[in-house]
């Protein structure tokens, strides 16, 4: 009897000292502490064990509002600050506080890119959508390819309820038509993702790269629709737009395709000399202008500024003029009202 009382006072002194020396951690958007067992953490989340489970468990820094430990664990400190920050710059970016969430994914960005955690893709993706948002085509280069490697390794957006980023035939961004000038910073980025070990992704960069009448350039890996980046390409360096207007007909139901194949279209034909041909492609600008203004708008912007420009060049000064206070006053932030941008595409 006395054996059977010493034992049970033993299992249940046992079980107190279990409970006592318990990890917990609180997730956000909870107040309870879920009783687990911390076996890591790293840049990729927070590697615990639940109580009652046997397999464990990876969160993303962003989701652990705080944790707690039998043991002091300063080295997981830093990590929690960043998931704090991760999350903050996401809530912001969700209600529309560009201003703040912008420059938040920027910093976090450079300390987590070529990382492929969840909190990741929040950062890439989050910083993409803010720079496509605000016209800035050229720096949302970067993070539209990190967004396109942590897509092919399979880290799924945390956007859910937003309209996709990427494009799922093609991994293109339907807002980030390829206009950047060629220069230091983006050859650096197309160069170093090129070099990527995931094939839609390098393909993607090593199209971007090519130039002129390049004989290296091939259809992307990896994508349903892969031929229409290499198109897009061929005809942005100058070369005939006769088979960018019939590929891939069944696709006309997206407009941001066709959007693309005709702004680049138009520009490839605006530099023939023949003017049935610069008068189709004044044409196709109209259209651009009139109709598709809320499906990309860059290129909505982009073509009525080109159509006002022609349209000057041929006489037309006021009928430019009207076009130009249009497009002014539809797209007042749009970047190639500044000089310094380029509107000549790769």
């Amino acid at each position: 009897m006395k054996y059977n009382f010493i034992a049970g006072l033993i299992c249940i002194l046992s079980f107190a000292n279990t409970i006592l020396v318990a990890d917990s951690i609180v997730q956000r958007g909870s107040i309870e502490a879920k009783t687990c067992k911390i076996l890591s953490g790293g840049v990729d989340g927070l590697h615990v064990e639940f109580s009652g489970d046997t397999n464990s468990t990876l969160l993303p820094w962003s989701s652990v509002a705080s944790i707690t430990t039998d043991t002091a664990r300063p080295a997981l400190d830093p990590f929690l600050i960043q998931g704090d920050t991760i999350s903050r710059a996401k809530r912001r970016f969700l209600r529309g506080d560009l201003v703040l969430a912008q420059p938040a994914f920027a910093s976090l960005f450079r300390e987590l890119i070529g990382t492929s955690s969840v909190d990741s893709r929040i950062v890439a993706e989050g910083l993409l959508r803010c720079y496509v948002a605000t016209g800035n085509l050229r720096e949302a280069l970067h993070p539209w390819l990190e967004t396109v490697r942590l897509d092919e390794l399979g880290v799924l957006s945390p956007y859910m309820e937003l309209v996709p980023i990427l494009d799922e035939s093609t991994k293109l961004c339907a807002n980030l038509p390829p206009v950047w000038t060629s220069d230091s910073y983006t050859r650096s980025i197309l160069d170093s993702y090129s070099k990527s070990k995931m094939q839609t992704t390098s393909s993607i960069a090593k199209l971007l790269k090519t130039k002129g009448t390049d004989n290296d350039r091939y259809p992307v890996m990896g994508v349903a629709d892969s031929e229409f980046l290499l198109h897009i390409v061929a005809v942005a360096s100058g070369e005939s737009s006769t088979n960018l207007q019939t590929i891939n007909p069944s696709e006309e139901t997206l407009r941001w395709k066709r959007t693309w194949k005709d702004y680049f279209a138009a520009l490839q034909m605006l530099q023939q000399k023949d003017k049935t041909t610069k008068t189709q492609a004044m044409l196709l600008l109209s259209r651009i202008s009139a109709q598709d203004q809320n499906v990309v708008p860059w290129i909505s912007g982009a073509a009525m500024l080109q159509l006002a420009q022609e349209l000057h060049d041929v006489g037309l000064a006021e009928e430019s003029r009207r076009i130009r206070m249009e497009m002014r006053s539809a797209f007042p932030t749009h970047p190639l009202l500044h000089k310094h941008v380029s509107n000549e595409g790769l």
